[in-house]
């Protein structure tokens, strides 16, 4: 087959993408998961709301979230801010998480655009997930008591991951977004046993993955479990622990993270 990244006399398009295209949507759905476990911030775009000076045009901004327990990306935002504004009233949005590291090309970088519509979390969802936020991010506590927040989550319909020229496809996002097994109650059982009584496994996790751990009074925490693995904050910086394999129930849990600490 003719390869059109040294043949300058063809054109790739929309018709002819699928004859060239070897990146398959197997690959597309692996590489969007790992980014999609490991990254915490990215840019958040809203769509201009009526009289706004904005209308009809996308909005964006840096957001950090995390990933609650359906699966789907919550990020934390004030009553004066126009992601807030523009969210209630057209929930039409898109998220992008991007490879930023020093000296990088943009153009070769991996990004994973997810696109969803933003619901604020209300009701019996909202201890949980706010608890949960807590947990990755205690700093954003202090702003609840100068403005109004909200919890917004972005239940994702589809999303683009680009891994470099040519590496491209579209994810479903049923394979992206996908609820945790755990309970809330189980969920903080673990995460509550592992701070109180496994803070040398902890540090453990970190160091395999190549996080240098001082000897201070400040200790790395579990913030989140998950089937895939576990976040661990560490000096205000969030790290995914990936499981050997998924772990479905707390006795699985429990098997995977004895198994991370003897590596």
């Amino acid at each position: 087959m003719e390869n059109t990244f040294v043949n300058p006399e063809v054109t790739i398009r929309d018709g002819n993408m699928s004859n060239f295209n070897r990146y398959t949507k197997q690959s597309g759905t692996h590489d969007a998961r790992h980014i999609y476990h490991r990254v915490f911030a990215g840019d958040i775009a809203t769509l201009g709301r009526k009289d706004s000076r904005t209308e009809g045009y996308p909005f964006c901004s840096v957001a950090p979230f995390i990933l609650d327990y359906t699966g789907n990306p919550v990020i934390f935002t004030a009553d004066l801010a126009e992601h807030t504004k523009n969210a209630f009233a057209n929930g039409k949005a898109s998220l992008m998480m991007r490879q930023v590291e020093r000296q990088q090309h943009i153009e070769t970088g991996w990004r994973l655009a997810c696109v969803g519509e933003l619901k604020e979390v209300t009701g019996q969802d909202l201890g949980r997930v706010g608890e949960s936020y807590l947990r990755h991010y205690p700093g954003a506590e202090r702003y609840m008591a100068v403005h109004d927040f909200h919890f917004f989550r972005l239940n994702i319909v589809v999303a683009r991951v680009i891994m470099g020229f040519g590496k491209i496809s579209w994810v479903e996002a049923e394979d992206l977004a996908i609820a945790s097994p755990f309970t809330h109650d189980e969920e903080r059982r673990i995460i509550e046993h592992m701070n109180n009584d496994h803070e040398a496994a902890i540090k453990h996790y970190l160091k395999n993955l190549g996080v240098s751990v001082a000897d201070d009074l400040t200790f790395p925490r579990m913030v989140a479990i998950r089937q895939f693995g576990a976040v661990i904050d560490y000096h205000h910086h969030l790290h995914f622990v990936a499981f050997d394999e998924i772990a479905n129930n707390v006795d699985e849990v429990r098997e995977q993270l004895v198994k991370l600490a003897e590596l």
